[in-house]
């Protein structure tokens, strides 16, 4: 089985991750759906984009587990599932089963214990591991030839964890990922930790000492403060290793990943009992599609396409049906076809008006030159100008039918469709000028700005994570230090007890969970002075810095590093009510204007071309009134 990848799943975790990512979605009978589509979105694209041989989805199992037995207080404090979640697992589980993908439950540990478990013994015979979780206590078992896939923003980003670059990211051996976290604590599983032991402390005394054994025989080498605090919480803190540690024996039957058989039927019934046509789509055998040439019939014409073949990767993602013009990103090349043929396909596309359900999506995979804009009839567009509060514009997303149409008759759909638009749009006064000579010719000059992206300096952007990571943990061990224990600081119960409870400040409003601990109640006791205002000061300086970083300096990390020192962020023209566009992945309209951290932030983003600079346009929102 060398050299064969098997793919892990948290279920829980990506069924959790996948609830709270989509708006709420319901099937015909009203039952909630937004996780299971999530879930499968997700686990559809990893499928898609990493190939794994085999693949089995664990979940957590109803009841207590043997971390219960070692400390009472484990996940004490959790609250309940929501129930619009609790009840789409057993979908999933049904759905995954159908699909013939094993799904594994196992009483008195967690779902971590068991991909653990599975992925130590696969990975002693030899099998290529990859584990789609964004618990931080998977990490502990990284090493050569386990691998973990975490899930980012949304349900359509991953970023890949090897042995390697977690120890460029924390400084130490993933095998001392269960001290870390010993020392650190988890406010979301009640595990302890050592009060006072933030992330950069426990970073550094783990890239000197090789676990708790060897920083409790070295007390002396530390400063009298942390000498302290891991003295008065020696037994807490290897307490909390034993909460922390996966179980990872090599002892699993691999016979219970063997892929079970497809139920093709049942699976697509149940789907459209659940109003989930696309995900059965996805999922379900694609007999229907062809990735080949093809005759494509709209209004009454025929053209035959060569496909073109995208090599994996690429920022457009890709799908080549039958449907569509086998479109590819700028990575991709044609194959079995000379650049004539090519040519040849593509001339009719030159001659008339061409209808387009995305205008920008062709243009950024096909160039913006195939096709002039004053050639173009852009549905998207057209339906915008229309609606320009609604939330979708895509054909497929308006109108059900549009989907499961034939090839043959898509064509005549949409052109039915937009001549309706179109009527609509001329009984307006400008609304076809605009359309025509702004909006549309606006296009390909977003995509070209995409492709050209903007410089970024990358060091620059990591030396001010560290800056900005270090200011929190200043700001948490001073709170914890004011507060005499630690608490989470993202936390608005436990905030709310500190200040409240614990400091005796006075209590601003209150809402049905408690007293609200927002930023207009932090600046009220802020304006009452001292002695009053040194805590709530932190905090909403606390606040603000783990906005800034993970709202901006760490987008922006991520897309840099993804494009070798280039930000490709995308700008949707279609998306706001009063017709503003809209920068997405990452946002760059809302960076902070202001202040010491906002300079650095802007500092790192780089014009091309020397004596070029930037220019930040707007519109004052009161002279649309």
């Amino acid at each position: 089985m060398k050299g064969k990848k098997l793919l892990l799943v948290d279920g829980h975790g990506l069924t959790f991750r996948a609830f709270y990512a989509l708006p709420e979605l319901t099937a015909p009978d009203g039952t909630p759906t937004n996780a299971v589509v999530g879930f499968f979105n997700m686990f559809h694209k990893v499928i898609e984009d990493w190939a794994p041989h085999m693949s089995a989805v664990v979940f957590d199992a109803p009841g207590p587990t043997f971390r219960h037995e070692v400390y009472e207080e484990y996940k004490a404090g959790r609250k309940p599932t929501p129930p619009d979640l609790k009840i789409q697992v057993p979908i999933i589980s049904e759905l995954l089963r159908l699909i013939g993908v094993p799904v594994i439950m196992r009483q008195g540990v967690e779902a971590d214990d068991v991909l653990a478990s599975f992925a130590c013994t696969a990975s002693a015979g030899e099998l290529d591991i990859l584990i789609l979780s964004s618990d931080k206590d998977i990490l502990q078992i990284l090493r050569p030839g386990i691998s973990i896939l975490r899930p980012g923003r949304g349900v359509s980003s991953f970023s890949l964890v090897d042995d390697h670059s977690f120890q460029e990211e924390y400084g130490f051996p993933p095998a001392f990922m269960t001290d870390y976290l010993a020392l650190l604590g988890d406010a979301a599983d009640n595990v302890p930790g050592v009060p006072g032991v933030g992330d950069k402390t426990a970073k550094k005394l783990l890239s000197g000492h090789r676990g708790l054994d060897e920083i409790y025989k070295d007390l002396d080498a530390f400063k009298p403060g942390i000498r302290k605090k891991l003295e008065e919480n020696k037994d807490q803190a290897y307490r909390s290793k034993e909460l922390v540690t996966l179980l990872c024996e090599e002892k699993e039957n691999l016979d219970e990943l063997s892929p079970g058989e497809m139920q093709v039927d049942e699976f697509l019934s149940r789907c459209s009992d659940l109003g989930l046509q696309k995900i059965a789509e996805k999922i379900a055998p694609a007999g229907k599609r062809s990735s080949g040439s093809g005759p494509i019939e709209v209004s009454g014409g025929s053209l035959e396409f060569h496909a073109f073949i995208p090599e994996i990767g690429g920022r457009y993602p890709v799908d080549l049906t039958l449907e569509s013009f086998c479109l590819t990103g700028p990575s991709g090349t044609v194959r079995g076809a000379s650049s004539a043929e090519a040519e040849k396909a593509l001339a009719s596309l030159k001659e008339g008006k061409t209808l387009f359900p995305d205008y920008k999506l062709a243009a950024a995979c096909l160039g913006t030159s195939f096709i002039p804009s004053s050639r173009v009839m852009d549905f998207k567009t057209a339906h915008y100008l229309l609606h320009p509060d609604g939330r979708v514009h895509e054909p497929e997303e308006l109108f059900p039918d549009y989907e499961p149409l034939p090839p043959e008759e898509k064509g005549q759909f949409l052109s039915a469709r937009y001549s309706e638009l179109a009527a609509k749009i001329g009984g307006y006064k400008g609304l076809d000028l605009l359309m025509n000579e702004t909006d549309v010719p606006l296009v390909p000059v977003l995509v070209d700005m995409e492709k050209k992206g903007i410089g970024c300096d990358i060091p620059a952007l990591n030396a001010l994570a560290e800056d900005l990571s270090e200011r929190l943990d200043a700001i948490e061990e001073v709170v914890t230090l004011k507060g005499g224990e630690k608490i989470n600081l993202n936390s608005p119960k436990q905030v709310a007890w500190l200040l409240f409870e614990k400091l005796g400040l006075p209590p601003g409003k209150k809402t049905k969970t408690g007293y609200s601990t927002d930023i207009s109640v932090l600046e009220g006791l802020s304006s009452m002075g001292a002695p009053f205002n040194e805590v709530p000061d932190l905090l909403i300086e606390y606040r603000e810095l783990a906005k800034m970083l993970s709202g901006f300096v760490h987008p922006l990390e991520k897309f840099a590093t993804e494009g070798e020192g280039t930000i490709h962020g995308v700008f949707e023209p279609a998306v706001t009510g009063t017709g503003r566009l809209s920068s997405r992945d990452p946002n760059l309209q809302n960076l902070p204007s202001y202040g010491e951290w906002s300079v650095r932030i802007k500092e790192a983003l780089l014009p091309s071309g020397e004596g070029n600079i930037f220019i930040s346009a707007d519109y004052s929102q009161i002279e649309l009134r």
